[in-house]
């Protein structure tokens, strides 16, 4: 037993899998938030620059990393016994490392039209003047939009679930502020904040119902008869809030593609091309990838030649995007597309050879 501790590989731990999902600069500014924004023990950071140590001796190649357990246990505890001491270290570097790891995700996040954070911040501080300055900032943002095509004093409404959330943690937030009794001057409106969860709480359901549609697609797995008959009431309630009319049209209408409908998945591809500048671009995100395993399951020559346009279209609005950059599949999947799209018989879409090496 004592061999087999011996010659564990710190590669088959959870830690080891955690560690490898940091790349070369994450991992090197790893150490400074484990002592500044942790309460990690020096024994706890002394292992992840050992773990570090021998990242940095395989040429940050965490592929060639490998190292023992116990050879860890020998320089942190002086034996190499895996003890209960020494799984204790792991589990917390492991806790402390989850931390890092969602400040990075954080950080890597596109800008939103707020930072809700910040209005919690103030909430729970003396801030009143930044927060009901903050707090109105997000109030017109998230509602009004100035269209650049048209006449400056136009103004539109945003649609997207994330907006509608947002939204809706704002006023959140604003009661937080008021339970602690830091501003007289407001009236809270308690049937306003209901709304606002009730919005968002009925765009999530229905973003829900097309994730089953689109699934039951894919595997044909049956939808629960109860399920069907509230989504059914839910599209009634929907009509109760004309504020975020336009993206429940837009759900709605995915859903009836989903369940094999050709009509809405045309309407829904006007819908997305005559709003472009008027949905949150996860809600787009989202659609396109909708309408895209439709295209692929109908096995219709025309639609799986939709498929590759519209592919093209994602790309070419950042929604194949992470951040700045494409992740290595939806480059693959990209540069696949574009050769199709050369044996294609339509000529309306036909690539030739060399405007598909320009477009890789």
């Amino acid at each position: 037993m004592n061999k087999l501790l011996v010659k564990k590989e710190l590669k088959k731990t959870d830690l080891f899998k955690l560690c490898r999902t940091l790349d070369r600069q994450e991992s090197s500014k790893c150490l400074v938030f484990l002592t500044e924004f942790t309460n990690a023990s020096k024994k706890c950071r002394s292992l992840f620059e050992e773990i570090h140590r021998h990242y940095k001796k395989n040429k940050y190649d965490w592929d060639k990393v490998n190292v023992c357990v116990s050879v860890l246990n020998k320089k942190l505890f002086g034996n190499r016994e895996d003890n209960n001491a020494a799984r204790v270290l792991r589990s917390e570097l492991y806790k402390n490392l989850k931390k890092y790891c969602n400040f990075l995700n954080s950080q890597k996040q596109e800008p939103s039209l707020t930072d809700v954070g910040f209005l919690n911040y103030l909430a729970t501080r003396k801030g009143d003047d930044l927060f009901f300055k903050e707090f109105n900032k997000i109030e017109k943002n998230i509602k009004t939009k100035q269209d650049k095509d048209s006449d400056q004093s136009q103004i539109q409404y945003k649609a997207g679930i994330e907006n509608v959330y947002i939204d809706y943690l704002s006023y959140k937030a604003y009661l937080e502020l008021i339970s602690k009794d830091q501003s007289k001057k407001n009236n809270i409106d308690y049937n306003s904040y209901y709304r606002k969860f009730l919005q968002y709480s009925v765009l999530r359901k229905m973003h829900s119902y097309c994730l089953l549609l689109n699934h039951q697609l894919i595997e044909k797995q049956e939808i629960n008869p109860e399920i069907e008959s509230e989504v059914i009431s839910l599209f009634k309630r929907a009509k109760d809030f004309p504020s975020i009319q336009k993206i429940i049209e837009i759900y709605e209408t995915a859903s009836l593609m989903l369940k094999n409908d050709r009509s809405q998945y045309d309407k829904l591809k006007k819908m997305l091309l005559d709003s472009e500048s008027d949905i949150s671009k996860k809600d787009k995100q989202q659609l396109y990838f909708f309408m895209h395993n439709f295209c692929i399951r109908s096995n219709d020559p025309e639609l799986l030649n939709e498929s590759r346009i519209n592919y093209l279209r994602r790309f070419d609005d950042g929604l194949l995007h992470d951040g700045e950059y494409i992740v290595l599949m939806n480059a693959k999947a990209l540069c696949t597309t574009i050769l199709n799209l050369t044996k294609s018989t339509d000529a309306n879409i036909k690539l030739t050879k060399l405007e598909a090496e320009q477009k890789i």
